[in-house]
């Protein structure tokens, strides 16, 4: 309802995304590969579309 006492005609609900579930051999994985020196970590990162704050912390 609204604040003068009506109804709403219409909700859109938004979704924010997806959310992936890693099973815990793909994220040893991806660390291992963000650890082995051979790109950036941000490139890994990207690679695997995390964001870089997940191989950082």
């Amino acid at each position: 309802m609204d604040r003068d006492g009506g109804f709403v005609g219409r909700m859109d609900i938004v979704e924010t995304g997806r959310r992936r579930r890693w099973r815990v051999a793909e994220k040893i994985r991806i660390v291992e590969e963000s650890l082995a020196g051979r790109r950036r970590a941000s490139a890994t990162a990207q690679c695997h579309e995390l964001p870089n704050s997940l191989l950082f912390k």
